[in-house]
């Protein structure tokens, strides 16, 4: 039997090779042929647009009697926070240049299984992004470096999120109506939790490798979702199951340099509880209202869009699939690094990472058009 012990031991062989290239620099754009990708005409756009003209909600570290004269720190500082007896660490982003009293949207980055706050923050650079965009990141720790990413009540991680976003409303001036959830893997099953238990404060989700919609989930309102998925994911793969480079890794045998990704749905007796993401996909785009057939594009040499419009909110879900893409976040250059670099079946373990659309620049531009309404 397949435990969450050995998932959690075996997937810390990928952060450990994400660790690995932090530091690494350099690096060109690989080119792979579309994947089946469906044009229509004319087009509708290739990126999400626009920003919700709905007012801020400003939080009680708005008010001057708050901080009085002092301004609020900017930069990145690591914090610890107490939730239900435990300390839990995280990383707080502040960009330079914002005014005290001006309310700041939030974004949540959270790591994958086995990986960390640091390792993450290299992987996506939100920070850089915040600085040029005025945001707040808050990038946490999990703990035992994983997520209780359970949909079910009481869960402790979403106790813990939401004295992480209370903690901060109090100390820094904060736009309540935007506030959102981004995650690698782990981090994204994880995202998906939030949406559901906390729909009410969290505006919308974008996700990388990693994506759940169980039978509990009853969002109280639609959640705004973009996904990010290789169709080579040896992880998690896009047709459902633990991919085959994970179940090398649990049985002790070395992972070839050569693996084969599904390239039909899985049986659902072979899943271990992860259905095919496009069935995940769908059937959060049935909770949101969204039409049930998507519209597809072509949007580069190996990546197709799939916008699912007419939600209940007026937004569009969106779903980018790399043709060859690996267990990678699109646009990384520290995962891009790991997968030229990584001798044999390590690199397999991420595979490809296209670095032809970036999910870090389109996931800002889809947060910034939602907004909560009052």
């Amino acid at each position: 039997m397949i435990t969450k012990r050995r998932v959690l031991s075996a997937v810390a062989v990928v952060a450990a090779l994400m660790a690995a290239a932090c530091s690494s620099s350099g690096g060109t754009s690989s080119q792979h042929a579309a994947d089946g990708a469906t044009a229509t005409t004319p087009p509708p756009p290739i990126e999400p647009s626009g920003t919700s003209a709905l007012p801020a909600r400003r939080s009680v570290g708005c008010s001057s009697t708050v901080h009085g004269k002092v301004g609020v720190r900017s930069g990145e500082v690591e914090l610890d926070l107490v939730s239900q007896g435990k300390v839990r660490t995280y990383l707080r982003y502040v960009p330079p240049g914002v005014s005290r009293t001006t309310p700041l949207p939030i974004v949540l980055d959270l790591h994958g299984l086995g990986s960390n706050m640091t390792q993450q923050e290299a992987v996506t650079q939100l920070e850089q992004l915040a600085a040029r965009e005025h945001f707040i990141v808050l990038t946490p720790n999990g703990l035992d470096s994983r997520w209780n990413t359970v949909d079910q009540q009481p869960n402790g991680d979403v106790f813990f999120i939401e004295r992480l976003l209370d903690t901060t409303m109090q100390a820094q001036c904060v736009d309540a109506a935007r506030v959102y959830s981004t995650g690698y893997s782990d981090g994204g099953l994880m995202s998906s939790v939030l949406a559901c238990q906390l729909a009410n404060r969290i505006t919308a989700i974008a996700v990388v490798s990693g994506l759940t919609h169980g039978p509990a989930c009853s969002p109280s309102r639609p959640v705004p979702v973009m996904v990010f998925w290789g169709k080579q994911d040896l992880v998690l793969p896009f047709y459902g199951g633990l991919g085959e480079a994970l179940r090398d890794l649990l049985s002790g045998k070395p992972v070839p340099a050569h693996l084969e990704a599904p390239t039909a749905p899985v049986p659902v007796a072979q899943q271990d509880g992860f259905p095919p993401v496009e069935q995940v996909v769908s059937s959060w785009a049935d909770t949101d209202g969204c039409s049930s057939t998507p519209t597809k594009v072509a949007v580069a040499s190996d990546v197709e869009e799939r916008i699912f419009t007419n939600c209940r909110t007026g937004s569009a879900n969106r779903f980018y699939v790399v043709s060859d893409g690996g267990h990678a976040w699109p646009g990384s250059k520290v995962e891009a690094d790991v997968g030229r670099a990584s001798p044999n079946g390590q690199a397999a373990i991420i595979g490809y990472t296209t670095t032809n659309v970036s999910a870090t620049d389109l996931i800002w531009k889809f947060f910034k058009q939602y907004a909560l309404s009052s």
